[in-house]
């Protein structure tokens, strides 16, 4: 069971952590260090012990073994469906039609 390491870099709480993913070069499962930001450093999240029930949520798939590296989305459909809604929103209208046809598209 994983615990995490908690510590403060500049103004924000993070926890550093393994957990399985699918590795893009063998396309393997196999575990990766993430880090995750827990929230900021201030009165509220003022020391290591209020921010470790945060912690402990972003753990808790990993402990439990539900957390399957084959259920993350593919890049296809993260494009797709996250990144070309966000670029027709913020960017030229240009940008997710050529992003779509030049290099989606072979994925």
């Amino acid at each position: 069971m994983q615990e995490g390491q908690i510590f403060r870099k500049g103004a924000s709480w993070f926890v550093r952590f393994r957990e399985l993913r699918l590795l893009l070069r063998s396309g393997k499962p196999g575990w990766r260090q993430v880090c995750k930001r827990l929230g900021p450093f201030d009165k509220k999240c003022g020391s290591r012990r209020a921010v470790a029930p945060l912690a402990s949520k972003i753990l808790a798939p990993v402990n439990a073994g539900t957390l399957r590296p084959e259920s993350r989305p593919r890049l296809r459909d993260f494009v797709e469906y996250v990144y070309v809604p966000h670029c027709k929103e913020h960017q030229r209208p240009s940008t997710p039609n050529r992003l779509l046809k030049n290099r989606v598209s072979a994925l």
